[in-house]
């Protein structure tokens, strides 16, 4: 073997090598710092996934002697995301051990997993230069098994990972090149790959720590220990050298923890040298934008349907009605105009129940290891936590309310804008409220800072090293969704979407949900308040780009200066169209939605708003014929608050 460098070195500035003194506290945890949530063994021949929580480890075990296994791992929540061998390959090296970690795909770019122990550590490279837990060569299949035999096999690593991952609504064109664990490989004289029986005994084992939510799926080699070939002219059955191995997911003591804050993807801002120049921008019309190629798809999985079998749970759960608007839709000279008015939703005037519930109840499971049941959750919670939120409304209310469902102290910070009856309301589910000077953003930044041991910031927006609790938050918005397919005619889809934007989490819902139809994709228009327009910013600068305060829209639940990290690459790819409004659009969409008997306030009209100057403005010909819009258009639009006591109570 040469010593020529490596080709892939870190320079001055590189941070990607792992900090050997907190992966080696959490690789030498003792007993008492770890708390065991889960625990099963994988049959021979056979393959299964789970979940592991960004902080918790998980350990893969040889529980009755050597046996390889083929691993495979996805982020949880977006499974575009996943392992990327060949670059770890490069970064780290062929065959893997402790501090050595397993990178993502791009766009992404950052490390999935980090390995904290090895029993194996150490090993290699031996007589023929083998070495253990390979990137080498991939997982078999039945495809190269009929290529090499011209038989079929139906239990090779690819078919056990295809089975394993459907419950997750994954598919075999999700499975991909593995980490080979307890596998002994190398490369020979002719440059050939080979394999050799595994130097794993009983109770061996490979640990790592979940950077991000992860959904693993391993499969337990058909080839067993690789102790019998399974191709060439000593080929046999291995079926005496298969074993079973096991899986341990622990959770830590948080204080294993100090220091560690989960990845942020790569921060090349992925234009490729290209820009999203827009006919807006050749007419020189700062208002609106629209690709000039509709896109037919957007860069994330499917929606996680457990926020939606949680929801059905909660008191009060119902779904929410889809309102046919025919007046609505003659006035604005469309063919049908659908409204999913969510006026009332578990006993709050607005969607926004449905991500907070959903991510505080997760963020506390995931917290002291329990499953996110409140009636589960609450005798483990109740006293012993602080929920924090920022907020102009609806988040902060629906963040107080479910504390208070739990039993647990919480915090709201409003900005200074913000009306009494807002306070009052919040104050009224017992939560304290600190008014911020300055704008939303002002006031984020600051819950931003309150995260603690006994105190979980549960906001929709994300910022470096905090995204796992706002993916949560757009999980939870599914459920309206589901509601919506439930609901529309047998065999009808809407041609056009629009959504109102603030931070962007539920229109980054709205874009997963279309990219999940069959056939022709709806196109979708973001509507944003003229002050408060860093979605229209963004797409225009072809990069994420803050809208200045003041924001002093009455649309108070848009009134936001910057796009959610997490929500920029969805929404850059998803979005067809975006466009302003201003106020006296919005106090006249809440007229129209009132003579059709939907009360609403401003941000909860906003979409209505938009499309009422798409239809109406003479100088959007150009977008009208864009996004293809005529008498036969089928719209659907989200009424997303009711009617409140007073101003100022959106966000």
């Amino acid at each position: 073997m040469g010593s020529y460098p490596a080709a892939y070195q870190p320079g001055a500035n590189a941070t990607f090598a792992a900090d050997r003194d907190l992966y080696g506290r959490i690789g030498n945890a003792s007993p008492d710092q770890r708390i065991q949530v889960e625990s099963f063994i994988i049959p021979p021949r056979s393959g299964q996934a789970w979940e592991v929580p960004a902080g918790s480890v998980c350990r893969i075990i040889a529980v009755d002697g050597p046996q390889v296994g083929d691993l495979n791992v996805w982020h949880r929540h977006n499974p575009r995301e996943r392992m990327w061998a060949s670059r770890t390959r490069q970064l780290q090296r062929a065959h893997v051990s402790t501090y050595d970690r397993i990178w993502s795909t791009l766009p992404y770019l950052r490390p999935l997993l980090t390995i904290t122990g090895d029993s194996l550590d150490g090993y290699g490279p031996d007589e023929h230069g083998g070495r253990v837990h390979d990137l080498l060569g991939t997982r078999c299949d039945p495809y190269v098994n009929r290529l090499l035999t011209g038989e079929d096999f139906d239990f090779h690593c690819h078919s056990n990972l295809t089975r394993a991952v459907l419950p997750y609504g994954l598919t075999e064109l999700d499975v991909h090149d593995v980490l080979n664990v307890f596998q002994c490989t190398g490369l020979n004289d002719e440059d050939r790959y080979f394999m050799k029986a595994s130097p794993a005994r009983r109770g061996d084992f490979l640990e790592f720590f979940a950077e991000v939510d992860l959904l693993c799926a391993l499969s337990t080699c058909p080839g067993g220990d690789l102790s019998i070939p399974l191709w060439g002219p000593e080929a046999g059955d291995p079926i005496e050298v298969c074993r079973p191995l096991g899986i341990e997911v622990h959770r830590l003591d948080p204080a294993l923890l100090d220091g560690w804050t989960p990845p942020e993807p790569a921060l090349y801002r992925n234009m490729h040298g290209l820009t999203l120049l827009s006919v807006a921008q050749s007419q020189g019309d700062d208002s609106w934008w629209v690709r000039d190629s509709p896109t037919t798809s957007a860069p994330a999985g499917p929606l996680d349907t457990a926020a939606t079998d949680f929801h059905r749970t909660l008191p009060g759960y119902q779904p929410t009605p889809l309102q046919d608007l025919p007046e609505l839709a003659e006035k604005y000279g469309i063919g049908r105009l659908w409204a999913k008015v969510e006026s009332t939703r578990l006993g709050m005037p607005s969607f926004k129940m449905l991500g907070a519930s959903w991510a505080c109840c997760r963020a506390l499971a995931d917290r002291v290891g329990a499953p996110p049941i409140p009636d589960e959750l609450r005798p483990r919670v109740t006293g012993r936590f602080t929920l924090v939120a920022a907020t102009d409304g609806n988040h902060g209310h629906a963040v107080a309310r479910t504390a208070r469902w739990l039993g647990v102290a919480c915090r709201i910070y409003l900005p200074e804008s913000i009306g009494a009856e807002r306070s009052a309301a919040i104050k009224e589910e017992g939560a304290d409220v600190i008014v911020v000077p300055g704008s939303y953003d002002d006031a984020i930044a600051l819950a931003a800072t309150q995260e603690n041991d006994n105190t979980l910031v549960i906001s929709d927006t994300a910022w470096p090293g905090y995204e796992q609790v706002p993916r949560t938050v757009i999980d939870g918005y599914a459920t309206l969704f589901g509601e919506i397919e439930a609901q529309l005619p047998d065999g009808e889809l809407p041609d056009l979407v629009i959504v109102q934007v603030g931070v962007g989490a539920l229109a980054t819902a709205v874009a997963r949900w279309l990219s999940r139809l069959p056939g022709r994709r709806p196109r979708l228009l973001a509507v944003e308040p003229t002050e408060a327009a860093c979605l229209l910013r963004s797409l225009r600068a072809g990069a994420p780009t803050e809208a200045p305060a003041p924001h002093r829209s009455g649309m108070d639940g848009l009134n936001c200066g910057n796009v959610s990290p997490i929500a920029w690459p969805t929404l850059a790819a998803g979005i067809d169209a975006a466009l302003v409004v201003d106020d006296a659009a919005g106090a006249a969409a809440v007229a129209s939605l009132h003579s059709a008997g939907v009360s609403t306030e401003m941000t909860g009209a906003a979409g209505i708003a938009g499309l009422d100057r798409l239809t109406s403005d003479e100088t959007l010909d150009l977008l009208r014929r864009h996004l293809d819009v005529s008498a036969n258009t089928r719209v659907l639009a989200l009424v997303t608050e009711g009617a409140t006591a007073g101003p100022r109570q959106s966000r």
